[in-house]
């Protein structure tokens, strides 16, 4: 007997408007087998969830890939090819 788990969340972050940021884990399909998927919560209240198709999907923890959030910018650090990519961000218009 084998089993086989996956953790629910990659990683968490909190962005400028204190919005919990939590990049799933789900179930892959053709559709969805290279989407970055990050659900939004405000106050403990699931928002929405986001596709950021600019962050590699890996659903298990890779240290070689790095995501901050600082202001309304997103920094994604990749440690093996060793560049830095800086996006441009906004959720202001998600209502609770």
């Amino acid at each position: 007997l084998s089993a086989v788990f996956k953790k629910p969340i990659n990683n968490m972050w909190i962005d400028k408007h204190g919005y919990l940021l939590t990049a799933v884990s789900v179930e892959r399909t053709a559709s969805n087998i290279d989407k970055s998927l990050v659900d939004v919560f405000n106050n403990g209240i699931f928002i929405n969830r986001c596709v950021f198709s600019f962050i590699e999907v890996d659903d298990f923890f890779n240290q070689a890939n790095q995501v901050y959030f600082v202001n309304n910018m997103i920094y994604v650090i990749n440690m093996q090819s060793a560049n830095l990519k800086v996006y441009e961000y906004d959720l202001s218009n998600m209502k609770s």
